[in-house]
């Protein structure tokens, strides 16, 4: 639902504060992510980051979510997340061009 409204009128995500709840979902579901194999944290995240991403490339909502407390995490989290999908297509790559 809140993707929904974020696709249809952002300023709205952001006038209810829901950017905040998003942020603290993002940031608790990580923490949890690195104690479990539950896919449904995954999803959380990758929801959470979607709704950000959006809001964030979004020139009347994106100070908001700058200037929020969270969003340094959030940013790490996502550093986080780019990095290791990073790391493991260079080990996809090696292996591959090892089998050949």
């Amino acid at each position: 639902a809140v993707q929904k409204a974020c696709d249809m009128n952002p300023k709205l995500v952001v006038d209810v504060d829901a950017h905040l709840s998003i942020m603290d979902a993002l940031i608790g579901a990580e923490d949890n992510l690195s104690k479990s194999a539950d896919t449904n944290l995954r999803d959380v995240v990758v929801k959470c980051l979607r709704i950000l991403t959006a809001l964030s490339v979004n020139t009347g909502t994106r100070d908001s979510i700058l200037h929020s407390e969270q969003s340094h995490e959030c940013v790490k989290i996502a550093s986080k997340i780019v990095s290791a999908g990073a790391e493991l297509k260079i080990e996809i790559d090696t292996k591959s061009a090892a089998s050949k």
